[in-house]
């Protein structure tokens, strides 16, 4: 142990004695290994703006099933096991889920679409789980009326042609979906109300609505003519679109034609980018082989000189070991710093392209410095042992002999 921590000592003092030649490795190194950083950092900045502006909208991840159907509980129980869907929805009569609308107070009634919500709707806020007697709407219907949250609006249904029965109650807006999330004149509400509506349409009598008129509503069968479906993410969007035709035997649509070519965009480029890596650690290796066994050959008396001192071989094999780690963490420390100046000056470069809240072009991922690092200093090590087992292999005698 005593006699590596003095080799140890002695290649590191020795690296001192060379400035220039330092300057040149550290430089080789930084050089490489700066640029690939830098691609990495604006393909992942780039790339995850994208995409993560894909994300964020959660009509980018709905499938929908095309014209109505006779489902029932068992393929919303089915449905709601696929681990690549986090929400599903079921709607019975999209023929009976409207109301007449307006703001307490107003004048004028509007025409509304009624659609089902539960827990975890991706168009509602993630705490937010609307209860009897609320509802959220859309910003059209919001704009039209002036709402804001808080607000109450009257709904008001007949059914039979005269009128037989009338619906009429109050509603509080606890949420305004954001713009473009929720088209038209909408509203969303629990499924039981959403249920109970189709239901007073139906012709059945509600007494939690004082609508004692109708047929019991025990009698009333569950089925469903169809499925608000959104997958965990835009990446299932496309697999999760070909199980649906084949399990329910139904044709779907989706926004997987606008999906797909960025994903694939981003493979593309990741698989370029490992090409090129590779590449690039393949010539630093080759440089470093080269440069760390020309430096054994360069001081071959000296390490004869400590062999005849009593330094044994695997001491004298550390050597280039020692420096190529030292020259790793040098050259290693530097790419990072040119890193950081190029991210500093590609934000101020296109800080005025950038919009408000937007990622960084070139964002700083600790994991990704981290794993260069790791990589040059594994490289280093593949680089060093051509030159650690010439330095293991010096013959004192014969290297006097020759002076060299």
């Amino acid at each position: 142990m005593k006699r590596a921590a003095n080799i140890s000592r002695l290649a590191l003092q020795d690296m001192r004695h060379e400035p220039a030649h330092v300057l040149c490795i550290v430089a080789l190194i930084a050089g490489v290994l700066a640029p690939l950083m830098l691609m990495f950092a604006i393909k992942s900045g780039v790339m995850d703006t994208l995409i993560g502006a894909l994300r964020e909208n959660p009509n980018m991840r709905r499938i929908d099933i095309i014209g109505n159907h006779d489902f029932n509980e068992k393929h919303l129980a089915d449905l709601s096991l696929w681990p690549e869907l986090t929400f599903v929805a079921p709607e019975e009569r999209s023929i009976a889920r409207h109301l007449n609308v307006r703001k307490v107070g107003a004048r004028g009634y509007q025409r509304m679409t009624l659609i089902s919500s539960a827990a975890g709707d991706p168009l509602l806020p993630p705490d937010l789980k609307l209860e009897k007697g609320q509802i959220a709407v859309s910003a059209p219907l919001a704009n039209l009326f002036e709402l804001a949250e808080g607000d109450r609006i009257e709904v008001r249904a007949a059914r039979g042609d005269p009128p037989t029965a009338r619906l009429a109650m109050e509603l509080q807006v606890v949420h305004i979906v954001r713009r473009g999330w929720l088209e038209g004149r909408a509203g969303l509400a629990p499924f039981a109300f959403v249920s109970d509506i189709e239901a007073f349409y139906d012709g059945y009598a509600l007494p939690q609505f004082d609508l004692s008129e109708g047929r019991d509503l025990s009698e009333r069968g569950i089925h469903y003519e169809n499925f608000r479906i959104y997958t965990r993410d835009i990446r299932d969007v496309a697999p999760v679109e070909s199980r649906l035709e084949q399990v329910l035997g139904v044709t779907v649509h989706s926004r997987v034609a606008e999906i797909e070519p960025l994903l694939q965009l981003d493979r593309d480029i990741d698989r370029a980018l490992t090409v090129l890596t590779v590449c690039a650690g393949i010539g630093l290796a080759a440089a470093l082989t080269a440069l760390f066994w020309a430096s054994v050959e360069r001081k071959r008396l000296t390490l004869s000189l400590l062999s005849l001192m009593g330094v044994p071989p695997f001491s004298l094999a550390l050597f280039p070991i020692v420096q190529a780690l030292a020259f790793a963490l040098a050259g290693g420390v530097a790419a990072v710093l040119i890193f950081l100046a190029g991210v500093v000056a590609f934000d101020a470069l296109f800080a005025g392209q950038l919009a408000a809240g937007s990622r960084q072009i070139a964002p700083i991922q600790p994991v990704m410095l981290l794993s260069v690092i790791g990589g040059l200093v594994a490289v280093a090590l593949l680089a060093s042992a051509f030159a650690a087992k010439r330095a293991f292999g010096i013959e004192p005698a014969t290297v006097i002999r020759s002076g060299a």
